[in-house]
This record gives C-alpha cells, sequence and structure tokens, in this order.
C-alpha cells in the first residue's frame, strides 16, 4: 500500500514536532537554544489532529515565552534568581526602566506571541482538562509578564485561578481513581498544583494583594497566618527542589 503524498507531508510535520519537542525539554541541560528554533520550521497549519495541533500551539507558546524571558536575564541584574521567585520579581519591577525602546519591545512582542500561540492551543484541546491546567498556567505567566513590562493592568490573576482549579482537580480525579496507589504520573501532576498555587502566592505578594487559597484569605501586607497553609506549612517530599526553594522563601517571607 503507498502512502499518499499528503499523509507523507503530515508524518514528516509530526516528525519535526517530536524532535522540536525534545529540544525543548533539553534546554534545561544546556544552553544552546539554537536547536529549539526548529518548532518555527513545522508547518502547524497542517496538523490536523487535535492532539497534535494542542501539542504544536503550547510549544510554541513557550517558545516565544523562552525568547522573552531570555532577553530579561540579558538585560537586567536577574543573575541567580529565578524570575517566578518574589526577589527576581521585584528585580524587573526595580530595573524594567533600564530597558531600551527596542528590547521592551522585542519583550512584549515575544510575550504578546507566546499569549496568541497558548490561545489557539486552548482552541484546539476542545477544553480537555489536563491541558486547560497546562495552558491556563502558561497564559498566566506571559500575562503577568506582560502586566510588569507594559505597565498595564491584564487579567492574569482570573487565569492563574482556572489553572489551579483545573490542576487540582484533575489531581482529585486521578487520586480517586487510583484509589491512593503512588505513580510518577500522580506525582508530576501534583507538583504542577503546587507549582501554580506557589507562583500565584509569589505573583501576589510582589504585587501587595491579599493571598486567597483553599485554606483563607492571608491579607496584605503581614500575610499572617501564611507560613501554616497547606501548600507552605510541610515540606513538599517529592524531588522537585523548585517547591523546596519556593516553600522556603515563602516563609522566611511570611515570617
Amino acid at each position: 500500500m503507498t502512502i499518499s503524498t499528503g499523509n507523507l507531508i503530515l508524518i514528516r510535520e509530526t516528525v519535526n514536532l517530536i524532535e522540536a519537542i525534545s529540544n525543548y525539554q533539553q534546554l534545561t541541560h544546556t544552553e544552546n537554544i539554537k536547536p529549539v528554533y526548529k518548532i518555527l520550521e513545522v508547518r502547524g497549519t497542517l496538523l490536523r489532529n487535535p492532539v497534535t495541533s494542542t501539542v504544536y500551539y503550547n510549544y510554541l507558546s513557550l517558545f516565544y515565552n523562552k525568547k522573552a524571558i531570555d532577553l530579561l536575564y540579558q538585560n537586567l541584574p536577574l543573575d541567580g534568581y529565578d524570575i517566578l521567585e518574589i526577589d527576581g520579581i521585584k528585580t524587573i519591577i526595580q530595573n524594567r526602566d533600564s530597558l531600551s525602546h527596542h528590547d521592551k519591545e522585542l519583550i512584549l512582542t515575544y510575550l504578546y506571541e507566546a499569549k496568541s500561540a497558548s490561545e489557539k492551543a486552548l482552541e484546539q484541546s476542545q477544553d480537555d482538562l489536563m491541558w486547560k491546567g497546562f495552558i491556563k498556567y502558561n497564559q498566566a505567566r506571559f500575562l503577568y509578564f506582560i502586566e510588569l513590562i507594559e505597565e498595564t493592568e491584564t487579567d492574569w490573576d482570573l487565569v492563574m485561578d482556572e489553572a489551579v482549579t483545573a490542576r487540582k482537580t484533575l489531581n482529585l480525579l486521578i487520586n480517586d481513581i487510583l484509589d491512593g496507589k503512588q505513580s510518577y504520573l500522580q506525582d508530576a501532576f501534583e507538583y504542577q498544583e503546587y507549582l501554580a498555587v506557589i507562583v500565584r502566592m509569589n505573583f501576589q505578594i510582589t504585587k501587595g494583594l491579599d493571598v486567597p487559597t483553599y485554606s483563607g484569605v492571608y491579607k496584605w501586607p503581614n500575610y499572617e497566618g501564611l507560613n501554616e497553609d497547606a501548600y507552605i506549612k510541610y515540606d513538599y517530599q517529592k524531588e522537585f527542589d523548585r517547591i523546596h526553594k519556593f516553600q522556603r522563601l515563602l516563609r522566611s517571607r511570611a515570617n
């Protein structure tokens, strides 16, 4: 049986997408961003399958976000900071006026492209709960940094709330289905929930907002009781160092 030219093109684009995703995932182990540009070589309009299209637009949004964040690190004194932690965000706020007009415009262009691609990913995902948790979290980050750099107002907080709700709901369903049995997949989704909740706290505290959680509302400026929140009080037991670091920093901030 021969494969039509159209099907061959679709297979080729899918292979290109898989290679681009693999390159992006390896970014955490290398400083070489050049292989990641392969995502731009994928003709996303040819990917007819909704799941494949969702993956494509999701990673395209992450690529554009990566470019924006790299520019922030190159132009602001962010060495040693995680850009999602309180001190990293404060550094951006304190130094954003030092950005040249060109750099500021380029950063915002990348962030808006990331936002646009994430909207397409969400549309293709057909409201799948897992993808909603991933994409909404990414959208909230894009919007938050647009707000910081452009010094405008966005609805990042509402979008992040949707991300947290989706991730928490997914974990409740997984835990019920697995009936308490542990798996690597379950650990990964639990990490995603913790990450969204704690990053939301970081964003809210940096902007001087109250911090509402499932345990109550912690009021600005002292955030009394925050150290007793379930996401902060107990050391995260899984092997994800980023959560441990964020917990320590939030405890220190609340103290």
